[in-house]
């Protein structure tokens, strides 16, 4: 009876030193889960770029292959979205989803297809829809299937090109009104509404019913802090889209532009952008081109259509230029200006200094040596 007393109350006191000692590690455990920092989330964060196509690509499946949406994405990824910097905090990385739109402009996509401001509208509502966290229709990587898809994204970058830009333009404005939970970014190549330069700006107002198409101005750019729309927006010099002269009074200058859409417009086109301004919350970067879309045709030639697009186009491109005020931010909402002439005696000046520039041109061209 003794021993059993002794043990009885040795066990008692063993667990009483555990339940305190219990008691402590609760205590503690409380402590370290307050400690900021120290949980893991229950959601890993998430960086996705929409893509979203031009005329005439809507980046689905069948109407387009994967071998097309996966190039595209791959273009404007390692060309635009990338370099922006913009999508970035994703674990793991970036995901890379396309995004429908119509992509219709009557009759440019055919006459069964619905008007531009109509396509706008649409694809504009499934971008919402995607940044909103609710279903839109996807093509996500590979780019094998197109379907719904619902978001819960803590960051998104939306890519534009061409018409897409449009229907960013205008989901930026709503988004200003009506913020989504993540951080939204926009990367926009040969944007319309590119507030100097843009087509849809420079003849802001007007209004063409025959093919649907609403001259809607410029994409906005005074997003609020503390979590802005970031943008960044590029354009290849004289792409009639983008880069649309301020006086379309000057001929040479429109002829050039609209000669620019086969040459500095098409999907895929890279080259250097060079930094052209920022303002407010957006950045602008233009790719200057090495020949005139004016003289590009002569470049077919043998051997001397090239030489004498080299030697020409110095003195052509001052004269071009005269079309252009290059002095006004790229962000600045520039609608056409019909009477802009430059002084006559700068541009005189500028064609005399440019004819001793083309001649070196030409024996660059001649000799194979840039220098």
């Amino acid at each position: 009876m003794v021993a059993h007393g002794a043990i009885s109350q040795r066990d008692r006191l063993f667990n009483a030193i555990r339940a305190a000692g219990l008691a402590l590690l609760a205590v503690a455990g409380t402590a370290v889960l307050a400690i900021p920092g120290t949980v893991p989330p229950a959601v890993a964060p998430t960086a996705t770029a929409l893509y979203m196509g031009g005329t005439g690509h809507p980046l689905t499946v069948p109407e387009e292959t994967p071998a097309y949406i996966g190039g595209y994405v791959d273009w404007a990824y390692n060309n635009f979205v990338g370099p922006s910097g913009l999508c970035t905090g994703g674990d793991p990385g970036c995901a890379q989803i396309a995004v429908f739109t119509p992509a219709d402009f009557w009759p440019v996509t055919g006459l069964d297809a619905m008007p531009f401001d109509e396509s706008v509208e649409l694809g504009r509502a499934n971008l919402d829809k995607c940044l909103h966290g609710l279903a839109c229709t996807v093509t996500p990587a590979p780019f094998a299937t197109t379907g719904s898809q619902a978001f819960t994204d803590t960051s998104y970058t939306v890519f534009s090109y061409s018409q897409s830009g449009t229907i960013a333009s205008i989901e930026k404005s709503y988004l200003i009104a009506h913020p989504p939970t993540g951080t939204v970014s926009f990367v926009f190549e040969s944007n319309p509404n590119r507030p100097n330069g843009g087509v849809l700006e420079r003849f802001v107002g007007v209004q063409i019913p025959i093919i649907g198409v609403t001259f809607n101005g410029a994409t906005v750019t005074n997003s609020p802090q503390p979590t802005p729309l970031t943008t960044v927006d590029v354009v290849h010099q004289y792409d009639p889209v983008a880069d649309f002269p301020t006086n379309p009074l000057n001929l040479l200058a429109d002829i050039n532009a609209l000669l620019g859409f086969n040459y500095e417009h098409p999907e895929e086109g890279t080259g250097t952008a060079v930094l052209q301004g920022q303002y407010q919350d957006s950045t602008y970067y233009i790719v200057p081109t090495t020949i005139l879309p004016i003289l590009r045709p002569l470049t077919v030639l043998p051997f001397l259509g090239p030489l004498l697009a080299a030697t020409m186009d110095p003195v052509v491109r001052v004269l071009v230029e005269t079309g252009y005020d290059r002095t006004i931010n790229p962000g600045m909402p520039t609608p056409a200006k019909y009477l802009y002439f430059p002084n006559p005696i700068a541009t005189t000046v500028n064609v005399l200094a440019a004819v001793p520039v083309g001649l070196d041109n030409g024996i660059a061209y001649l000799s194979g040596d840039p220098g």
